[in-house]
């Protein structure tokens, strides 16, 4: 018999499927420095090359030239001749192509030169590196969901077995009580009071269960929500940026090879307008399309299961009112106040930053250079906070839509929440109108509105986190 398969913990499962897609990307970059390589060897080789033909072609019609200007002053003084003269003239265009072709050949090996020079790896590196730190990032975000959503499943395991030890033990003392055994060390007044405490805390573990469940359940719509976020929405982006800008290093070197051939030999225009075809009909979108469906791995990964600890068989949110007999779940309710509160400031964040970084761009265009890395950076920031609110709002309308199917009103906070939310963003939109009417467009002022987007992006991104599963 083979042995069972071992059981990887889900934060260890996706790590690895994580790191499988960075050592993807650094073959496909290392592929790609190996061709750039090549093509910087071959354009050194065939400068070379270009510069000896050229040479050797302008040194051969030289003599003949010579002799032709001769030849075409005899021909000057004898008009009978002009048959010949057409004969001679188109020999002296054949000799002139020559030059020129050898001086053609010259600037190609110029260009070459140049292009040998300019493949190097330092800017494809930095590329690779950012997209890389950029993807970890994300990354090590949707880890961090996967790890939150493992403690509460262990804190959730743990109070279903002291809930089960508890159940266990009343059961006994009742069973006792009903057949009358006593013992020597108890009487039935005892029994009767050790059977109502462990009944209370049979109670008391089966509330923190419910909660634990509960904490369990909204972390698991939750992480699920941020991993299909990551495949669908944040991957497909930092690929595209990082595969379109390294494809920029090998497009252009391939593309001006191909026009340098076309420019600089006349006799094998055909060949060299092949090569420029074949260069142009490259679709980059479809090279990135494939890239992005050949390694597999970055196929989103299977969504995460609800898995019952023990005996417990509930697998749905439970409020209070399901086994109390109370009306509602305080616990349950605020936590839809506070994700319809999160879920209006995401709103808030987002159209505040698309604005923001409308005008950054604009003060990008007209500032002095020596402003513009400042101003990238801010750009940066605004990006990735807008960037962190799309998440958080992705992972709040799951827990939201779980909280909702579970019979909570959660309309009756979210729509009031985002209609305040909308008429505060109309509010600042006007009020940003009328300040660009009177060209208020000031650094101080950018600054100031750039600061309180970082601001609320970093406390949402810290709280982000639920209390359910704390409670006693």
């Amino acid at each position: 018999m083979q042995p069972p398969p071992r059981k990887v913990k889900p934060a260890q499962e996706v790590k690895l499927r994580f790191l499988e897609q960075l050592s993807i990307l650094q073959t496909r970059q290392q592929r790609e420095a190996d061709l750039l390589e090549d093509i910087r060897s071959y354009s050194k080789q065939r400068a070379a090359i270009e510069r000896e033909y050229g040479q050797a072609l302008q040194k051969l019609a030289g003599p003949f030239l010579k002799r032709e200007g001769h030849r075409s002053g005899e021909m000057d003084s004898r008009p009978s001749m002009g048959r010949g003269r057409m004969v001679f003239g188109a020999w002296r265009c054949l000799l002139d192509a020559t030059v020129a072709g050898g001086q053609a050949r010259l600037q190609a090996s110029d260009r070459y030169r140049d292009l040998a020079g300019g493949t190097g790896r330092s800017a494809k590196e930095q590329v690779l590196r950012k997209g890389a730190e950029n993807l970890q990032r994300a990354q090590a975000e949707v880890l961090q969901s996967v790890r939150e959503l493992s403690r509460s499943r262990k804190l959730y395991g743990q109070r279903e077995r002291v809930w089960a030890l508890a159940q266990e033990k009343a059961a006994d003392v009742q069973a006792r009580l009903n057949r009358s055994d006593h013992g020597l060390f108890h009487t039935r007044t005892s029994l009767q009071k050790l059977s109502t405490k462990l009944s209370a805390q049979s109670a008391q573990y089966s509330q923190q269960l419910r909660a634990a469940r509960n904490e369990y359940l909204l972390n698991l719509v939750a992480t699920n929500a941020h991993l299909d976020h990551y495949y669908q929405e944040e991957l497909p982006a930092l690929l595209k940026a990082l595969v379109s800008e390294l494809l920029e290093h090998l497009r252009d070197p391939l593309t001006l090879l191909s026009r340098t051939e076309l420019e600089a030999a006349e006799m094998a225009l055909e060949h060299a307008r092949h090569g420029a075809q074949a260069t142009s009909q490259v679709s980059w979108e479809q090279d990135l399309k494939l890239f992005l469906q050949e390694p597999g791995v970055f196929s989103p990964t299977p969504p995460q299961e609800f898995q019952p600890a023990g005996t417990d068989q509930v697998c749905a949110l439970e409020l209070e009112g399901d086994a109390g007999g109370m009306a509602g779940d305080s616990s349950l309710e605020k936590e839809v106040q506070r994700w319809t509160s999160r879920a209006a400031r995401d709103y808030k964040i987002q159209n505040h930053g698309h604005r923001v970084l409308q005008r950054l761009e604009q003060r990008r265009q007209q500032a002095p250079e020596r402003e513009a890395p400042g101003i990238e950076q801010r750009l940066q920031e605004v990006r990735e906070s807008i960037r962190r609110a799309q998440v958080s709002q992705v992972k709040g309308a799951a827990r939201l839509a779980l909280l909702q199917g579970a019979g909570l009103d959660v309309q009756r906070w979210l729509k009031p929440a985002m209609t305040q939310a909308q008429d505060e963003v109309e509010q600042e939109r006007r009020l940003s109108e009328a300040r660009l009417s009177q060209r208020d467009l000031s650094p101080t002022i950018i600054e100031g509105v750039v600061s309180d987007i970082l601001e609320i992006g970093t406390a949402a991104s810290l709280g982000d986190s639920s209390p359910l599963a704390s409670g006693t």
